[in-house]
């Protein structure tokens, strides 16, 4: 009877897992949530087409579900204010405990590299 529930046990959990794995926005585990954001949020193509260069500052929190909650920004320019939203609003991150609730804050540079 032991082997039968540790058996569905681990089937329940498997079949979990993999649901978790396809869906849309899966979260993720980052070691440090601000240089996996910054890795995430690149500098945009329309600001390379126009030698748009400028920084973004924000503070957010990790919501319970692992989303991202803007409090602050501050931006040198509207269209990169615009572009970090969008992308930090399809991000999920893996909420820890320790990281639920608590504000961070991190600054995106978009500067134009010597060609």
């Amino acid at each position: 009877m032991k082997n039968l529930i540790k058996i569905s046990l681990f089937a329940i959990l498997l079949i979990a897992g993999v649901n978790y794995l396809k869906a849309e926005n899966p979260p993720i585990f980052p070691d440090n949530l601000n240089k996996h954001l910054l890795e995430e949020v690149t500098y945009p193509d329309f600001a390379k087409e126009d030698g748009l260069k400028g920084f973004v500052l924000v503070s957010y929190t990790v919501g319970d579900d692992g989303s991202i909650d803007i409090e602050v920004i501050n931006a040198s320019d509207e269209n990169l204010k615009t572009y970090v939203i969008e992308k930090l609003l399809n991000i999920r991150l893996c909420p820890y405990d320790l990281s639920v609730g608590k504000t961070f804050n991190v600054k995106f540079d978009f500067k134009l590299l010597k060609e």
